[in-house]
């Protein structure tokens, strides 16, 4: 596990030397699984699955009010998310781990740390850095940053997220470096990317103390996402696999045109005008029995938090109260029929669906969660049940779906997709076509390290 993280620094180091230059139109990255780094050794997947959930429901409330300044308010956030990139800011280069997000678009980076550490970001120090003006057209855009004053001259943001944090501090310009996983490998860099510095955290989760965490790698849909910044196509592409292991090679993020999917990539179209990426259910089918859900519920309505979200922020899937009582009820007379009974204080207390005791070692004997999206391009997602009844705990396995309206009345619309359904899948978000492409993949996890 160890030796994965330090063999990834040995190979960025050795190829900053040996190569570098402008960044072509591919990039394809590793994500870095947090369990894989030195100082989240002793933390488990399972620990990380409990509290992601229970910090998702301290502060929803709270956010009625907070969105007049802020960029985007997205709704899972911050705490402990699963993966990390690896990525250099400025000249000369500092490195920096983003934790990946595709509910939010700005790229950002915190402040100095106390005492200072060698990897903290000090705009001051890189030669490529320049800050944003109150007057230039990016920061004057709607509903993007705000001038700090006029007096300083400086633009700003503030974001608030969903789990009660707050970030704000600065907008400027710098140079990102990566390292391109794509033969041949090289370190490649794109100027003048527009982000977030100098970062201040406040109501702050232990996330954002740990020793690792440099900020957000922000890849939403707004004009500042990274993605949008990179030359080529703007799509971008990535694949987990295993989330309870601590491989850092278990994943990758591809951006611009990918050559090497095992198939033939399936569409649904993204709602256009939301800082999230946003698509739509068509039908859940347990099997080949589909589950009696009106598409509506799943339905997009303007004003509304609704819709699908595809995020990589939160571990758990959320569903309105509709379908997830559909799947619940189909899942529990799928269990009986084995001879299955849910543990009935766990579903009591805590509105768990679990399950104690060894299940069957053949997956072929379950059938699989399949999820069918809208818009006529055929996207599935085929979730088998060792996902969809992941192992929380030794020999206790809990349903990975929970109700939207545990976060309040707003979110009872919502539907999250999060990362333990999103295993052994590719996904593509095309922002030239505005469409989702879905592929289910049980390769993704080939080491690129």
């Amino acid at each position: 596990m160890i030796s994965s993280f330090f063999s990834s620094l040995f190979v960025i180091f050795l190829l900053y030397i040996l190569s570098h230059g402008s960044l072509t139109e591919t990039l394809k990255l590793p994500l870095i699984h947090r369990l894989s780094l030195p100082e989240n050794s002793n933390e488990t997947f399972q620990q990380l699955a409990e509290i992601n959930l229970k910090q998702l429901e301290m502060k929803f409330a709270t956010l009625d009010d907070q969105e007049e300044f802020s960029l985007e308010t997205p709704m899972i956030r911050f705490y402990r998310l699963l993966y990390f990139v690896n990525v250099t800011i400025g000249n000369p280069p500092v490195q920096q781990y983003l934790e990946v997000d595709t509910g939010s678009s700005l790229t950002w980076v915190r402040g100095g740390t106390y005492p200072p550490r060698r990897d903290d970001y000090v705009p001051s120090k890189s030669y490529s850095f320049r800050q944003m003006s109150c007057g230039d057209p990016i920061c004057t855009s709607k509903n993007t940053f705000q001038c700090l004053t006029q007096k300083i001259n400086q633009c700003g943001y503030k974001i608030y997220y969903a789990d009660g944090t707050e970030s704000a501090g600065r907008i400027g310009y710098d140079q990102f470096g990566f390292v391109n996983y794509e033969e041949p490998r090289s370190h490649s860099f794109v100027d003048n990317v527009v982000f977030g510095y100098l970062g201040n955290i406040t109501n702050g989760t232990p996330s954002t103390k740990d020793k690792n965490f440099n900020g957000i790698l922000g890849l939403g849909p707004r004009s500042i996402s990274l993605v949008n910044q990179l030359p080529g196509p703007k799509l971008f592409s990535y694949c987990v696999s295993n989330l309870s292991s601590a491989d850092a090679s278990e994943g990758y993020i591809h951006f611009g045109e990918a050559n090497d999917y095992t198939g033939d990539l399936q569409t649904t179209p993204i709602i256009q005008g939301y800082p999230q990426y946003i698509i739509e259910i068509q039908s859940i089918c347990l099997g080949n029995v589909c589950l009696p859900i009106d598409p509506s519920v799943f339905k997009h309505i303007p004003g509304v938090k609704s819709g699908v979200s595809i995020d990589t922020g939160a571990i758990y899937s959320f569903l309105p109260d509709i379908a997830y009582a559909a799947v619940e009820d189909a899942v529990i007379k799928m269990m009986k029929s084995k001879n299955k009974t849910y543990v009935p204080g766990l579903y009591k207390n805590n509105s768990m669906l679990c399950y104690d005791g060894k299940l069957d070692d053949d997956e072929s004997s379950y059938p699989s969660l399949i999820i069918n999206f809208a818009g006529g391009g055929g996207a599935t997602m085929e979730i088998t049940r060792n996902v969809y009844l992941h192992e929380l705990r030794s020999g206790l396995h809990c349903l990975s779906f929970r109700r939207s309206s545990r976060f309040g009345g707003r979110y009872k619309k919502y539907t999250v997709l999060g990362l333990l359904s999103q295993q052994y899948h590719v996904f593509e978000f095309n922002l030239d076509s505005w469409s989702v492409g879905i592929l289910g993949d049980k390769f993704c996890n080939d080491p690129i390290l």
